[in-house]
């Protein structure tokens, strides 16, 4: 697990018959470090919603914000809810509402079970990482050249067929893959062509400008995202692989939880997969 990222869990278990007190509105907490960071969680109800409070003091500067992702589980009536939050102040606090008040004492809701209401929270704190300035390197200089003297030949099933210049040098110094393709009497080498049919053309083109320093691949979606996923493995590209999980675990949601999971175990992104394991149920996990 990277060390940036410090996971928590923990569970709140609620006897009905507390519910049943009407001027009760505060039902169970929990406080524990993390790293230096103390954290606290609340359940309580307000204007009959039942939400969770959280508290978080660091010692980080205040402009460092703290990223957090939870997800939220009541089992015994299927109950799935995803938040998440940065904390942008050394003392911060984020409320997070779950569903209303009433549905908890409804038998057909099922929220009781063995007449214990049980909340379930997994999830962890990601750390600020430091941004490095971006400087001209001997990629972005390339970019603007005209002399490429390899081509990349796009040419899936039902896609778009593209050539894409790049150069060898380019091409060898990204992919321990692809050096040696270059490096010995491959046919690649022989024709100064590279032919992909797993992937699309746009794909192929979002790579090829990271291999220049070039960022496009920041704006994509989560569908671009998992093909540069599988793409970054199949070729050996660890950096440009460990920066497209950063974004997934960013864009990670209740309603893509199990797409993104698949994608770590197809594109063997064990970093991935690790996160995905820290906000499944703790008996159902991918």
């Amino acid at each position: 697990m990277n060390s940036n990222f410090l996971p928590f869990e923990f569970e709140f278990s609620v006897n009905e018959k507390d519910f049943k007190i009407s001027e009760r509105n505060y039902y169970h907490g929990e406080s524990f470090f993390v790293d230096g960071f103390e954290f606290k969680c609340y359940l309580l109800r307000k204007s009959d919603i039942l939400i969770t409070t959280f508290l978080l003091k660091f010692g980080a500067k205040p402009e460092n914000c703290i990223n957090a992702k939870f997800a939220f589980y009541n089992k015994s009536a299927g109950f799935e809810l995803f938040g998440e939050n940065k904390f942008q102040k050394t003392k911060d606090s984020w409320i997070q509402p779950l569903f209303d008040f009433n549905d908890i004492l409804i038998p057909e809701k099922k929220y009781i079970e063995n007449e214990k209401f049980t909340l379930q929270i997994k999830g962890f704190f990601e750390k600020p990482r430091e941004e490095k300035n971006l400087q001209s390197t001997l990629g972005s200089f390339l970019w603007e050249r005209e002399d490429r003297d390899f081509i990349i030949s796009v040419n899936k099933k039902n896609g778009p067929k593209m050539e894409i210049k790049i150069h060898k040098l380019i091409l060898a110094s990204r992919s321990p893959v692809f050096n040696r393709m270059l490096e010995t009497e491959m046919k690649e080498k022989i024709e100064n062509k590279l032919e992909v049919i797993d992937f699309n053309a746009e794909i192929v083109k979002i790579a090829v400008e990271y291999f220049y320093d070039r960022e496009t691949f920041k704006t994509s979606n989560v569908d671009q995202l998992i093909d540069l996923l599988q793409f970054a493995d199949k070729y050996d590209i660890q950096d440009f692989k460990s920066k497209i999980e950063n974004i997934l675990i960013e864009k990670l949601r209740l309603t893509n939880f199990r797409q993104i999971s698949n994608a770590a175990f197809i594109a063997n992104s064990s970093r991935l997969k690790n996160i995905c394991d820290l906000l499944a149920p703790t008996d159902n996990k991918n």
